[in-house]
């Protein structure tokens, strides 16, 4: 039987929220570059990624799951999708604390300033290493989650 971080991503690739969530323990937290989250909020972040397939075009490229323990497991992961309409390509690096054979804790590291200017150009290389610009991804990022909350009911 594959071990939770393995089902979790396959169920990522098919873009499978039930099955995303079905890994997931009620006390998640997710921390990355535009989110630090918790329990039915960052499970609503995953909806929101994978149900808005008609705009973002998310999708996981490729992954690879790393050791994993009864307590930990790390994986590397490569996403593809559309911010406000520019391509990104984004690496990703996980480490996941498990509890009870879920992931309680999940924290996303990539490479900020690639991210950035893929997401905003030049003003992304400019600004990449400014509080005022890594507040504002996370202020974005999240009122669109509360958007779609929201929406979603």
């Amino acid at each position: 039987m594959s071990n939770v971080i393995e089902r979790f991503f396959d169920a990522y690739t098919r873009m499978n929220i039930k099955d995303m969530e079905a890994c997931l323990h009620p006390e998640y937290h997710l921390s990355d570059i535009g989110f630090d989250i918790k329990g039915k909020r960052g499970w609503a972040m995953w909806a929101m990624f994978c149900n808005n397939q008609s705009t973002n075009k998310l999708a996981v490229a490729e992954y690879k799951v790393g050791e994993v323990t009864e307590e930990r497991g790390s994986a590397d992961y490569r996403v593809t999708y559309l911010l406000d309409g520019r391509p990104i390509d984004n690496p990703i690096h996980s480490e996941f604390q498990l509890k009870d054979g879920l992931i309680i804790r999940q924290i996303d590291t990539c490479d900020f300033q690639n991210w950035a200017v893929q997401a905003k150009g030049f003003l992304g290389w400019l600004l990449c290493g400014t509080d005022f610009f890594k507040n504002k991804v996370k202020q974005t990022a999240e009122q669109r989650l509360s958007d779609y909350i929201a929406k979603s009911g």
